[in-house]
């Protein structure tokens, strides 16, 4: 069995990309990952946590084993239902806490982990999120945010060629700085936004932000 050990990722995109910096281009054993450096994870580096199980899974044959997650780490994994949604790909290493975070179905601050397979996930997915950010956020910003997961989601079933695509929204709130930050993070293993608009549309160049800049003006309809 081989073991993996990343830093603490999560925070940023530099901090999630070492996740994938230890991964081989093939796994040809069952994978054993270490969550003893991981801390505290948040969407981008538990999306990256989730493709990269599931790359490994797919792979070898044999789900992730996680090992030496913090309490409050594995509460937080189960909170956002990535063991129900990637059970087939990942496996705990021991049991679940019996002490579980609260589940309001209502919550304005978080819509867990998601599958986005086809347009009736994203219809899904739109209705929930303006349900929860209607709360807090007023038109134009909530026009914004639901135009953001529109593209994003669409995007994972219509053009990545990845039947399996996933996405997450967390919202924090710092009270001391009087600010609100939402953090989305959406994924698949497929082409990205890059892959599928390069061709018809060399002019952006290589960067990715511009990619998904024209995306969201309509420019590359």
């Amino acid at each position: 069995m081989q073991k993996l050990l990343p830093d603490p990722f999560g925070d940023d995109v530099t901090k999630t990309e070492n996740l994938f910096k230890l991964l081989p281009t093939q796994f040809n054993q069952p994978v054993m990952l270490d969550l003893s450096n991981a801390g505290f994870v948040k969407p981008m580096g538990l999306m990256a946590l989730v493709l990269s199980a599931r790359q490994i899974a797919e792979q070898s044959g044999h789900p992730v084993i996680l090992v030496n997650l913090d309490n409050e780490l594995l509460s937080y994994l189960e909170r956002v239902n990535l063991f129900d949604v990637a059970g087939q790909w990942i496996e705990l290493d021991g049991s679940l806490p019996e002490q579980r975070w609260e589940r309001n179905p209502h919550t304005a601050n978080l819509l867990e982990l998601t599958p986005i397979t086809n347009a009736g996930d994203v219809a899904k997915v739109m209705e929930r999120a303006e349900t929860i950010f209607s709360r807090w956020l007023h038109l134009p910003n909530l026009n914004s945010l639901r135009k953001v997961i529109s593209e994003l989601c669409s995007n994972i079933y219509q053009h990545s060629g990845d039947p399996h695509g996933f996405v997450l929204i967390q919202r924090y709130q710092y009270i001391s700085r009087g600010e609100v930050d939402v953090v989305l993070a959406a994924g698949d293993l497929g082409q990205g936004i890059r892959g599928s608009l390069a061709a018809k549309h060399p002019e952006l160049g290589g960067d990715p932000l511009k990619y998904i800049q024209a995306a969201m003006t309509g420019s590359t309809s």
